[in-house]
């Protein structure tokens, strides 16, 4: 296998379709499915299920995806490097954050530190706690940066920055907009926007 077959591979399972993995790769269509074909050769094992000249990954593809995109931000990484170096760069800090971090406290932080030190390249990557415990753990990323309510990981060292508490928000007119603080209990029966699953607080409440 090479790397223009796992990126074949990642792009088809990414967009669902020959089709719009040829578009994502900016390549033809039959290259796409010459690339599949050969990469599904040598890894030994079923990687789509063929109907109509329809593709469809198997479980097989979805559990060995995971690995695939491991390996392709290794190897991105390595990329990033070698232009680090060569741009005569000193480094490079690999973040993972919750999107909420992104887009409001790193514009800043990331701003700041590019000021005292040119010549680190930064790269951040969006993601939900699982994602970047996951990126963490196998050493994807130098730090991630998100709520983790009381995380006990024997593979993290958390270092809090900051305490925050929930709030709810209703209109003013809300049978519920006296009260001083809102505990489960007056919620029950009522209609309200929850956090994604996934969502640390989520699972609190």
């Amino acid at each position: 296998m090479n790397l223009r077959e796992l990126e074949s591979f990642n792009a088809f399972m990414t967009y669902g379709s020959v089709t719009k993995a040829a578009q994502a790769m900016n390549i033809s269509q039959p290259m796409v499915s010459r690339l599949l074909n050969n990469f599904e050769k040598s890894v030994g094992f079923e990687l789509f299920s063929r109907k109509r000249n329809q593709l469809t990954a198997t479980s097989e593809a979805q559990q060995f995806h995971a690995t695939v995109l491991r390996s392709l931000n290794a190897f991105r990484e390595v990329e990033t490097e070698a232009r680090a170096i060569a741009n005569e760069q000193l480094g490079s800090i690999r973040i993972a954050a919750q999107p909420i971090y992104v887009d409001t406290y790193l514009i800043d932080v990331v701003a700041k530190f590019k000021q005292a030190h040119p010549n680190v390249s930064i790269s951040i990557t969006d993601t939900g706690l699982e994602g970047m415990l996951d990126m963490i753990s196998t050493r994807q990323c130098d730090l991630g940066i998100g709520i983790t309510l009381d995380l006990q990981d024997p593979n993290v060292l958390v270092t809090p920055l900051a305490q925050s508490r929930a709030v709810c928000l209703m209109p003013v007119d809300h049978r519920l907009a006296g009260f001083e603080t809102i505990d489960i209990d007056l919620l029950r029966g009522e209609n309200f926007v929850e956090l994604s699953i996934g969502s640390p607080l989520r699972t609190k409440i």
